[in-house]
């Protein structure tokens, strides 16, 4: 059998070339049998999918040079050759419906050997995993000697981390031709641990020398950190400026150490300058805005103690106010002058520049997500006006989908000098969650439970929320499915059905009787303005079946059966900047909810509900780990009417326990025993992030404070706090949140403060629903 061979490629030090040697046939030829030589440890269908050659296909002479450059390009191996032999019989090309001989075509490779282990000599003070995990080149890669080179300085970086800065370290590689692996030796000469022996800082007057030593992490006695000096500097000058010093100036370190590189002496010199209060700001150059108007972007105010804080935050503010009117090349410089009585004036210069506009909007980054999903919740468009407060309200809008972890904005210029483009770049989170379990109770024997929350049903941003528990005696379940948008407009519409048995408290019993709810919600929610204004209304049809009633409330308490039909209102202001882990912005909110009367059913009633959460960040850790309070009041109001004479225990408020108060049971710790009319509870948390993912805190840290009461009729409230029925109650605990859109947690322990004598003063909490 005569036999074509084309040498196409061959790895030489200059590069990578083709050679076509003589042929005697020039193509195409049929694909019969596809085959790889030379295979040891990559597998055939990494080349044969790279390559054009497939069984039953022509096979086109120009396809060669492009499959011997796919294979290189896959980093495995050296050298690539191609070799095309005639074979016996015929095949059926699909495309011209004719017969043509076979061919074979054998890629013949050679692979780079593949990196198989690592072994140490002199390796103490660094672990395996730490030093793996510095490397570029992992195990099972091909191996690549320039990556090891570099990889060398980052393990040099890592010993330098636990104050090994003199740590050397050579390798030395043994191959296994037969296997084709290469096993690497660090040869590491760790040298001595470098401790801190003297930090000097020289000019430091009216703030003492020991004060900027503790806000470093290089202090004396501890581990040197290299990586840590910039900070160091910046922390000790943000200090100096924060103190009043607005000159406040320290030098980059210098850096002194023994011969055995073990004692390290850093030295700053210090220019402290006068210590300054603010006087005067004022403007030049400004025809956009008013003096007035910028005045308000002004954080400091005259005769108060100059810090860098202040000063930076009315730069900020005043950069964006151009910003939000398309000047986003605005200058700003301070000019800073001190007057006759020693107070620093600053006069801001500002060089407009011209407006800018939109020229190109996208969204990139989704891969489950239908890109229309996530355009419809921005709202600058091509050809807009550059509106950076716009802007930021798009990214929070896509952040408050609840699927999107991470939202980055990339603003950059066009060929146009007036215009900008504008990306959002999304990191998507996990849309859904499955649980199931079996469990048995003595009331309703062997059940089962099954939970579903999905956020981005077919990729549409639609909900479901699925939880049933079921068994012989049990079938409860809610079902929820809604859609943030209807008709391309921002509406949100959403249906519920639920089977719901709940076990409810009365007096001093927490399971005084079953109340059972069978029936359904319709919901429909408009939003405005960028979805800062809101309104939802509601359409509710149930069945409350009261019964097993205990028998010492039988005379309290009736067993029946009614119907409730009902419609409710809400309207809400909502500035946060992420409705599921907030940290600015607030939400106000009233709703009215009428039960019966013209609506029918059995129960006459009306309820007003008001609410208010408020955040604000106190402090951001790194930029990414903010520290924020939290401030919520509940106030609801629930009155009977027409043929309803008093509210039914049911209806009525039961206070205490992890949604309202915690240290307290709901089951007559708070209020009036038999449920109050009303009720007011004010809650206080600072949430410390524990873990975080984009821009969410998947978990925090939290301390908080409630405070309230509930109470027949607003007669009986007395303002003051003790364990009376009518006076307020307090609480104060440390929780954990774990805060995921599908299944938030929160655990907390609460110490109650005005129990009566008898009462347990602590209690735990474990619940899966937000707090506020």
């Amino acid at each position: 059998m005569k036999k074509i061979l084309f040498l196409l490629l061959i790895l030489t030090s200059a590069g990578l070339f083709a050679q076509e040697t003589e042929m005697n046939a020039t193509g195409p030829w049929m694909v019969c049998e596809v085959a790889v030589s030379g295979l040891k440890n990559v597998a055939k269908k990494t080349v044969t999918k790279a390559v054009h050659a497939k069984k039953g296909v022509m096979y086109e002479r120009g396809f060669v040079y492009d499959d011997m450059q796919a294979i290189i390009s896959l980093g495995s191996f050296d050298n690539a050759e191609v070799d095309i032999s005639p074979m016996e019989g015929e095949r059926k090309n699909k495309e011209d419906k004719e017969f043509h001989p076979c061919f074979k075509v054998t890629y013949i490779v050679k692979e780079k050997p593949i990196f198989d282990a690592i072994t140490y000599e002199g390796r103490k003070r660094l672990s395996r995993t730490a030093i793996t995990e510095a490397m570029t080149l992992k195990i099972k890669d091909p191996f690549n000697e320039t990556k090891l080179v570099s990889d060398l300085e980052r393990i040099k970086a890592k010993y330098a981390e636990k104050g090994y800065i003199n740590a050397d370290i050579k390798y030395e590689t043994e191959v296994n031709e037969k296997l084709n692996i290469v096993t690497v030796k660090f040869i590491i000469d760790e040298g001595q641990r470098a401790r801190v022996k003297e930090v000097g800082i020289e000019g430091a007057n009216l703030i003492p020398s020991r004060k900027l030593v503790k806000k470093t992490a290089n202090r004396p006695g501890k581990v040197f950190k290299p990586q840590k000096l910039q900070q160091d500097y910046v922390k000790m000058t943000l200090y100096g400026r924060n103190k009043g010093f607005s000159e406040y100036e320290i030098t980059p370190p210098q850096i002194d150490m023994n011969d055995e590189k073990s004692e390290i002496t850093i030295n700053y010199d210090v220019t402290e300058g006068a210590k300054a209060q603010y006087g005067t700001a004022a403007f030049d150059g400004n025809t956009v805005f008013t003096d007035e108007e910028l005045q308000k972007q002004i954080f400091f105010r005259e005769g108060k103690t100059y810090t860098q804080k202040s000063f930076d935050m009315t730069m900020r503010d005043l950069q964006e106010q151009y910003a939000n009117k398309g000047y986003l090349n605005a200058k700003i410089n301070p000019i800073r002058t001190i007057d006759d009585a020693g107070r620093l004036n600053i006069l801001f210069d500002i060089s407009e520049s011209h407006i800018f506009y939109i020229d190109h909007v996208d969204v990139t980054g989704y891969e489950t997500t239908r890109r229309n999903v996530l355009a419809r919740e921005i709202t600058v468009k091509p050809g807009d006006l550059f509106d950076y407060s716009k802007i930021r309200r798009s990214q929070t809008r896509l952040l408050n989908l609840g699927f999107i972890n991470d939202v980055q904005l990339d603003i950059s210029p066009t060929a146009y000098p007036d215009r900008v483009d504008v990306g959002f770049n999304v990191v998507e989170g996990r849309p859904g969650m499955f649980t199931a379990g079996v469990a048995m109770s003595s009331l309703d024997g062997l059940y089962g439970e099954v939970s579903v929350s999905h956020m981005n049903l077919f990729g549409r941003a639609q909900r479901l929320n699925l939880r049933t528990q079921f068994g012989k005696n049990l079938l409860d379940y809610t079902i929820g499915w809604s859609t943030p948008w209807v008709f391309d407009r921002p509406v949100s519409f959403g249906v519920d059905a639920f089977n719901t048995r709940r076990y409810r408290p009365f007096r001093s019993e927490s399971r005084a009787y079953t109340d059972r709810r069978i029936g359904g919600r319709v919901r429909v929610g408009p939003r405005f303005s960028d979805d800062i204004y809101q309104l939802a209304f509601s359409y509710t049809f149930q069945n409350i079946d009261i019964y097993d009633i205990d028998d010492q409330f039988k005379g309290d308490i009736d067993s029946e059966r009614l119907n409730s039909s009902s419609f409710s209102a809400d309207f809400a202001i909502d500035t946060r900047d992420n409705i599921w882990d907030p940290t600015t912005g607030w939400r106000n909110s009233i709703g009215l909810e009428l039960t019966g009367g013209p609506l029918m059913g059995d129960l006459d009633l009306w309820t007003i509900n008001l609410r208010s959460i408020f955040n604000r960040t106190l402090i951001n850790i790194g930029g990414n780990y903010p520290i924020v309070f939290v401030l919520s009041n509940k106030f609801a109001s629930t009155n009977a009417y027409g043929r309803t004479g008093e509210v039914p225990v049911f209806e009525r408020f039961f206070i205490g326990g992890a949604d309202t108060i915690r240290g307290y049971d709901h089951n007559g710790q708070v209020g009036p025993q038999d449920g109050g009319n009303m009720y007011f509870v004010s809650s206080a948390e600072v949430r410390l992030p524990l873990a975080r993912e984009g821009r969410r805190s998947i978990a925090q840290l939290a301390a908080f404070f409630d405070i309230g009461n509930s109470w027949k009729s607003a007669s009986d409230v007395r303002f003051r706090m003790g364990p009376e029925e009518d006076e307020f109650k307090a609480g104060v605990g440390l929780g954990l949140r774990f805060a995921t859109p599908q299944l938030p947690i929160r655990i907390d322990w609460g110490y109650g403060l005005n129990h009566r004598p008898g009462e347990s003063r602590t209690k735990f909490y474990f619940n899966m629903s937000n707090a506020f």
